[in-house]
C-alpha cells in the first residue's frame, strides 16, 4: 500500500495530522520491534545464567560465545554475576585488574531492577555506532547478576532507511533517551568518535518545539517543514517524522512503502 505524506502549505490540519502520526507511529513500532528481539536474546541468555547454580564459568562462555555469533547485529554477548565474575561472549579475557562493577552495564539493571537501554557511542576501532541493552538475571528471587549485549545501531539505522522513500526530502531522525541525534539526513547532525549532538542544540532547539506545538518550522536547508514526535516503546528513544511542505496540494507526494 502506497499512502503520501507531503502535505499541502495551506493543509496542515487534522486530517494529514492524523495521517503523519499514524506514519510516525508505524516508524516508531519497527524500531520497537528491533530492540524486542534483541532484548528476548537477553531473556534467553538471563534464562541461562539463572540455571547455573553453581555457575561453569567455561559453559557460561561457550554459551555467550555462540550467541554472540549467531546474531550478527550483536557485537558481544556477555554476562557477569553481581559478584563481578565476568564471562564475555568474544573470547576476550579482561586483566586483572579490570573491574565491570564500575560499568553502567553491571550497575543499571541491578538498581532499577529492569532492562536498561544503554547509551550510543562511535566504536573507535570500526566507526560504526554502538549501544548495549543490559537486563538482571535472578536466583532465589534476588538479582543475581546481569546479561549485557554490545549492539550494532547501524542494523536499526538500516532498516529505517529502507522504510520511508526520501525523494522529496522528508526524513526521519532517531533520538536516543537522552534525546541526542543517532540518525539525521543532514551529515553535519550525525554522531562522530568526538560525541552526539543533543536535537535541542542544533537548529535552535525548532525541532523539539515543532513537534511540541504543531507549528511548522523552517529546516537547515531551507524547507518549510512539520514535525511529529513519538516515543519507541519503553527504550526512552524516539523517532521524528520531518515532512515537507509543499506550495501545492498539486505537487508530487512522497511515499511510504
Amino acid at each position: 500500500m502506497l499512502i503520501a505524506v507531503s502535505i499541502s502549505k495551506n493543509l496542515v490540519n487534522s486530517q494529514n495530522s492524523a495521517r503523519i502520526e499514524k506514519t510516525v507511529s508505524w516508524y516508531a513500532e519497527k524500531a520497537n520491534v528491533w530492540f524486542s528481539q534483541a532484548a528476548s536474546v537477553l531473556d534467553t541468555a538471563a534464562v541461562f545464567m539463572e540455571q547455573q547454580t553453581p555457575a561453569n564459568g567455561d559453559a557460561i562462555r561457550a554459551f555467550n560465545e555462540q550467541l554472540t555469533s549467531k546474531y550478527a547485529y550483536a557485537s558481544d554477548i556477555y554476562s557477569a554475576d553481581s559478584d563481578g565474575t565476568f564471562y564475555d561472549g568474544t573470547g576476550w579475557i579482561p586483566d586483572a585488574d579490570w573491574d565491570c562493577t564500575t560499568r553502567a552495564w553491571f550497575s543499571l539493571p541491578q538498581e532499577r531492577d529492569e532492562t536498561v537501554f544503554g547509551d550510543p557511542y562511535v566504536d573507535a576501532i570500526s566507526g560504526n555506532l554502538v549501544t548495549y541493552i543490559s537486563t538482571p538475571f535472578y536466583r532465589n528471587g534476588s538479582i543475581a547478576g546481569v546479561c549485557t549485549m554490545d549492539i550494532f545501531l547501524t542494523d536499526l539505522t538500516d532498516i529505517l532507511g529502507e522504510i520511508v522513500d526520501v525523494s522529496d526530502g522528508s526524513y526521519i531522525i532517531l533520538l536516543d533517551a537522552d534525546n541526542n541525534i543517532i540518525l539525521h539526513k543532514n551529515e553535519a547532525f550525525m554522531p562522530t568518535a568526538d560525541g552526539m549532538q543533543p536535537l535541542d542544540a542544533v537548529m535552535g532547539g525548532n525541532y523539539s518545539k515543532a513537534a511540541a506545538s504543531g507549528a511548522t518550522m523552517a529546516d537547515y536547508d531551507g524547507n518549510s517543514i512539520y514535525v511529529r514526535q513519538e516515543p519507541i516503546g519503553t527504550t526512552g528513544w524516539s523517532i521524528l517524522l520531518v515532512t515537507i511542505i509543499v506550495s501545492s496540494i498539486a505537487s508530487r507526494p512522497t511515499f511510504w512503502r
